[in-house]
């Protein structure tokens, strides 16, 4: 039910989207009412048929991998071929250091597994998804939120080969819009370039690798780098004879755009508040500022009942709730 429908909601949206499937139960292990991940299978592949996942299609399926431990592997392995079996990319929570090295111990690893976070990471890790012209993918906001998660994958893995992408996470507490997390992406790691440089005793000087990432890294990590990351990097992502007219028309006429090169004005300057037209395949999907197709009064009044609902299943009201999160609580 859930299932579907998050795919009829983003087919209504009309824009592109990969829905990942989630085969774990995540931090809450293999219980009795969750089950294991293949007693998810079934449902898995009566979406399959459904969702033909071709190169122009906007709404694609995708499986979200268990966690990946020790006494877990066979699970994993198990996971992996049945996505393989069917045709679907995947991702996982790539939360501790050695598991991509375990995957490709299986001899599984591949283009089509899409590690999120990555923050621990090792530099063995990093060699072997830059070997085979991967991707991760980082919530540099969610990230910098937990406060306790090192971010140096980002600048290791782009020395490595590996393709950064941008994503967000969880929407209670995240900004969902990419242009966001370029900008904070682009501080952080010119803040950690600051530290290398006050460490090693360097002036504050342009020089051959510094900063790490120009603007212009950054806009492509979150535009061509993301379309490869989702497998779909020869359909969208660049601007370009045979890809997808997905376009976003940045409006800088208010306030003028920055001197120099856009892509800084873009990463560093503008907002959403600036976006003026978007078209999704050639389609226009907001355009004079305004959204094309969408009902917003009835999104509105969907997410409230959904919201509803919830507090009548739980018993209690916003007020009454503590705030929890990364194992952190709130009065």
């Amino acid at each position: 039910e859930y299932a579907d429908a998050t795919v009829q909601a983003f087919k209504d949206s009309g824009i592109r989207a990969t829905f990942g499937y989630d085969l774990g139960a995540f931090s809450l292990g293999e219980s009795d009412k969750i089950g294991p991940s293949e007693a998810r299978f079934p449902d898995v592949e009566r979406l399959r048929g459904t969702i033909p996942n071709g190169d122009e299609d906007l709404l694609r399926l995708a499986v979200c991998l268990s966690q990946i431990l020790p006494d877990t592997i066979e699970r994993m392995e198990r996971e992996i071929r049945f996505a393989r079996e069917i045709d679907v990319p995947m991702t996982w929570h790539n939360n501790k250091p050695g598991e991509i090295e375990a995957i490709n111990r299986s001899g599984l690893l591949g283009t089509d597994i899409l590690p999120a976070h990555s923050n621990y990471t090792t530099d063995e890790d990093l060699r072997l998804l830059g070997s085979i012209g991967g991707c991760l993918t980082s919530q540099t906001e969610a990230e910098t939120y937990a406060g306790r998660r090192s971010m140096t994958m980002i600048k290791r893995g782009h020395n490595q080969g590996v393709d950064i992408a941008l994503g967000t996470d969880v929407p209670n507490i995240i900004n969902l819009g990419v242009m966001p997390q370029m900008r904070i992406l682009y501080i952080l790691q010119r803040f950690m370039d600051g530290i290398e440089e006050r460490h090693e005793g360097h002036p504050f000087a342009r020089r051959p690798g510094v900063p790490t990432f120009a603007p212009r890294d950054i806009v492509k990590f979150a535009t061509a780098n993301g379309g490869k990351a989702l497998g779909i990097g020869d359909t969208v992502g660049q601007i370009a004879p045979g890809y997808q007219a997905d376009l976003v028309l940045i409006d800088g006429r208010d306030f003028g755009i920055s001197e120099g090169d856009p892509a800084g004005h873009i990463v560093l300057n503008s907002s959403a508040a600036e976006v003026d037209s978007v078209m999704v395949a050639g389609e226009f999907r907001k355009r004079d500022r305004k959204m094309v197709g969408i009902e917003t009064g009835k999104v509105v009044k969907l997410r409230e009942a959904a919201r509803d609902r919830v507090y009548a299943s739980v018993g209690t009201r916003p007020g009454e709730l503590k705030r929890t999160y990364w194992n952190w609580a709130e009065d």
